[in-house]
């Protein structure tokens, strides 16, 4: 009894270990995706703008006045006529050439700045494509990142499964155990409908007989034992079946419906956990080749108490 009672403490601190293990998960996608793993965003209503017609203004149409202005026709001089004039008039000639240099000078100032503008554009450029591929290198680390908090999520949450079948079943075997143990402080008749009575006074026969009742029920209680830690041990290897499947398949992307399935698992292995503190009782978990463990451990359970009370028909 003192073994199994010890089996199940173990399995207590692994328990709430692994919980909180679980929560430093899910905090950690927290902080990376900035939400709860189990809070789902949904799409925004959109808005429906309602676009009023605008309001056509009927332009009247104003009587228009025809123009007096008559224009006048200009002496064109011939070229040849208006380049002699100008070489005669010095101060005109001055002033042509201060025009001609600072054209050039705003050319040259023109050509300067394009270069230099040139050189920026090609700089700022090259740290848009640095600062692109940053980007992305930091979106590919975010989304491994997020693909590995998922896997070790889905593996504390399958162990969390497998902690709480164990418990269940050492639990049971427990209640099990301690009934026994109390029909091992009588002595069994050995004509059927057996009774189970104790002496006021024993005799040397009435010890005998207690001796052989008690050893009966002790390797009953020791073969269950072994029966239990054997179960114990199936839940184990299916656990790990488990997660080897699930390691085979690390390197797909986690897609938004695992994720959906993940967070709706996570609610309810949260209220299992608080509720298998309290009272480890009836709760049964879905757990792919666990879930069917658990059901082959209560059929055997059912088979196991069947066989035992045929031997005490026996005997």
């Amino acid at each position: 009894m003192a073994a199994i009672a010890s089996v199940f403490s173990s399995l207590k601190s692994e328990f709430e270990e692994a919980k909180t293990g679980l929560k430093s998960v899910d905090d950690n996608i927290k902080r990376l995706t900035g939400r709860e793993p189990g809070v789902h965003i949904q799409n925004p209503i959109r808005r429906q703008i309602e676009h009023e017609p605008e309001e056509q203004e009927d332009l009247q149409k104003k009587p228009t006045l025809q123009s007096s202005v008559i224009a006048t026709q200009k002496e064109v001089k011939p070229r040849h006529q208006a380049i002699e004039e100008q070489k005669s008039d010095k101060k005109s000639m001055a002033r042509n050439k201060r025009m001609f240099g600072m054209i050039l000078g705003t050319l040259q100032k023109f050509q300067s700045e394009e270069s230099r503008r040139k050189d920026i554009t090609q700089k700022r450029v090259e740290i848009e494509k640095k600062l692109e591929q940053a980007a992305a290198d930091e979106k590919e680390t975010v989304k491994k990142e997020r693909i590995e908090l998922y896997k070790v999520r889905r593996e504390k949450q399958a162990q969390i499964r497998r902690i709480e079948l164990k418990m269940e079943r050492v639990q049971s075997h427990q209640d099990w155990e301690k009934s026994f143990q109390f029909l091992g402080s009588f002595i069994q008749t050995k004509t059927k409908p057996h009774i189970f009575y104790m002496p006021v006074k024993h005799t040397p026969e009435s010890e005998k007989r207690l001796k052989e009742t008690k050893d009966k029920y002790r390797l009953i209680v020791a073969e269950k034992r072994a029966k239990v830690q054997k179960e114990l041990t199936d839940i184990d290897d299916s656990y790990k079946k488990e997660t080897e499947s699930e390691v085979g398949n690390e390197n797909e992307d986690v897609t938004a419906e695992d994720m959906k399935a993940n967070d709706g698992d996570n609610g309810e292995t949260t209220h299992a956990m608080e509720v298998e503190l309290d009272s480890v009782g009836n709760s049964n978990s879905n757990g792919g080749e666990i879930g069917d463990a658990i059901v082959k451990s209560e059929s055997n359970e059912t088979t196991n108490t069947t066989k035992d009370l045929i031997e005490l028909e026996k005997f």
